[in-house]
Order: structure tokens, then sequence, then C-alpha cells
């Protein structure tokens, strides 16, 4: 009986301790901190595109005969610079070729904001004119008259849309100005080029690229050419002064790519670059206009040195354009 009770007594003596003893739990588990990741949601609204991917692009927003129209070219990071042109045939004292209105400017566009994978919103955050606006001089005969971009002003909202993008959807007034003069037209209710809606004004630019813009004109001008020196070859029953209308013609045609070639190298070049092809260009300007000369005294003057000369200098034009072209035009 003592045994029990010494059982029992030990028993409630352990079972009190137990009782005063925390019980040991597991450490609380903390849980890791979130990974910062895009949404995948957000993944597929947002393509991997950057202002960068417009280097090669010109929007325009003109009119349909293209007298008067607003030009913007995009930077990698955001900013733009283009003009804006118009003219009016009235006239005056002192401007008896009508006056032109224009308008040379920069700014910055707001980063992207994707709305859809082929389209974002953009603001016009900056905004800066060469000129200040109203602006006259007379220049050659003509009223020049500084003025404001159309369709182009701080704090306007603009729509990019990328090429494949859906029209459904899209306003008339924005498609009727991306459609009448864009070669690059919609097919099938998709774009086929980049494009740019002002949401404010509910007006459109259409994307232009401009390589190849150059590369189709420079083989216009090479069909024109082909065309003119098949013309003087001809049969042998062509007069001098018809040889010599067509020399001068081909060598217009050469000066005019030259010339359009040149405008696409400024709005592609570096400041830099430019100013230092156009040291370049000035010396071979002098080199060229010599040997015409050079040419046309061959034979001691006459009828004849106009076509040695016209030859000699289209010869030379073809040449600086094909340099020109093969060097910044890939």
């Amino acid at each position: 009986m003592k045994r029990v009770i010494a059982l029992l007594l030990a028993a409630f003596m352990l079972c009190g301790c137990q009782k005063d003893t925390p019980v040991p739990t597991e450490p609380e588990t903390v849980p890791p901190a979130a990974e910062t990741t895009v949404p995948e949601e957000t993944k597929a609204v947002q393509p991997d595109f950057s202002f960068g991917d417009l280097k090669e692009w010109e929007f325009l927003f003109a009119s349909g005969v293209g007298s008067w129209g607003t030009q913007v070219r995009i930077g990698e990071d955001g900013s733009f610079s283009g003009e804006f042109y118009d003219h009016d045939n009235e006239t005056g004292e002192g401007y008896p070729y009508g006056i032109q209105y224009w308008c040379d400017f920069t700014g910055t566009f707001s980063q992207p904001e994707w709305i859809s994978p082929y389209a974002c919103s953009i603001t016009v955050e900056s905004l800066e004119f060469e000129a200040e606006p109203g602006t006259v001089e007379l220049r050659n005969q003509v009223k020049y008259v500084a003025d404001e971009p159309r369709g182009l002003a701080l704090g306007e909202k603009f729509m990019l849309y990328l090429p494949g993008a859906s029209t459904e959807g899209m306003s008339e007034d924005f498609l009727y100005w991306i459609t009448g003069m864009n070669p690059h037209p919609p097919v099938d209710g998709c774009l086929t080029a980049y494009a740019l809606e002002n949401t404010n004004q509910e007006i459109g630019y259409y994307g232009e690229n401009i390589y190849v813009q150059e590369r189709e004109a420079l083989k216009d001008t090479e069909d024109r050419a082909a065309a003119l020196e098949e013309q003087l070859q001809g049969d042998g029953t062509l007069s001098q002064g018809d040889m010599n209308s067509l020399a001068w013609e081909l060598y217009q045609v050469w000066d005019d790519e030259l010339n359009q070639l040149w405008r696409f190298l400024k709005k592609t070049l570096d400041e830099d670059t430019m100013a230092e092809l156009t040291r370049e260009q000035l010396q071979w300007i002098s080199e060229k206009e010599a040997a015409a000369r050079a040419a046309g005294e061959e034979v001691g003057g006459g009828s004849l040195s106009i076509l040695l000369e016209e030859d000699c200098a289209a010869r030379l034009t073809r040449e600086r354009v094909y340099y020109l072209a093969e060097k910044y035009l890939p």
C-alpha cells in the first residue's frame, strides 16, 4: 500500500513540473520577400520596343496636295525635331513670289505608356521654336513668316501605333489623314507602318521610312538618267543643240538627286559629322566646276564645249551621289 501511495505522489509531482515547463514550439517561419516581377498581363501588353526603333522613320501630317505639312523625327531618347511649312500665293511689295510660313522646332515626348501590344500613349513634354512665331523676313523676293507647327503643341497627347495595329475602333478622321498620301496605307484592317494620332486634335501623322524613300528616289533617278543617256547615244541624227540640251538635262537629274540625298543626310547625320561632310562637299563642288571648265576648254570653246562641260559635270555628280549613298545609305 505504501508503495502505491509513493508512486501516486511521484506521478503528481511529475505532472506539476510538466505544467510549469513551457512546451517547446517550432520557430515562426518568416515568408521570403516577394520578388519584384512584372505581372504576366503587363508583359503581354508591353512589346519589345524603344524609341530607337524609329530611327529610320519620319512622321508627316500634311494636306492631300502637299502644299503644307508638319514633319517630325523622333530620337532614341524621346526627343524630337521637325519642320512645318506652308505657302500662300498672296503677293505684295518686296515679295512678288508669295508668302512662306515655316517653323523649325525641337521637343521631347514622354516615355510610352502601353495601352496594348500595338499602341502606347505619349505626351509632348517640351516644345521650342527656332524663331519666335510672327517673325517676318524678306528673302529672294519671298516673305518668310515664322509660325507654329500645325498639329503639334505643348502638352498634347498622342497615340503611337506600331505596324500590325488593327484599325478597328480608330476614328474616321485619323484614318483619313494617314491614308491619302501614305506610301504604306493600311491593308486588310491593319496598319502596315508606324503612325501617330494627335488625340487632342483628332488628326494623324503617317510614318514613312526615309531610308526606303531615299533608295526609291535614287532608283527613279537612275531610270530617268538611263532614258536620257539612251537619247544622247541615239542614231546620230540629233543636232548639237539637242545634244547640249539633253546633256544639261542629264546633269540636272543627277544634281537634283544630290540635293535630295543631301537633305536626307541632314536629317540622319549628327551635327559634327554633317559639319565635316559640308566642308568636304564644298571642296568637291570647287573641284567639279574646275573639271567641267577644263573639259570644255579642250575643244577651244564653241557649242561642243557645252556638251563636254555638261557631260563632265553629270558624270562627276553621279559619282558623288553613289559615293555618298554607299557610305550613308545602307
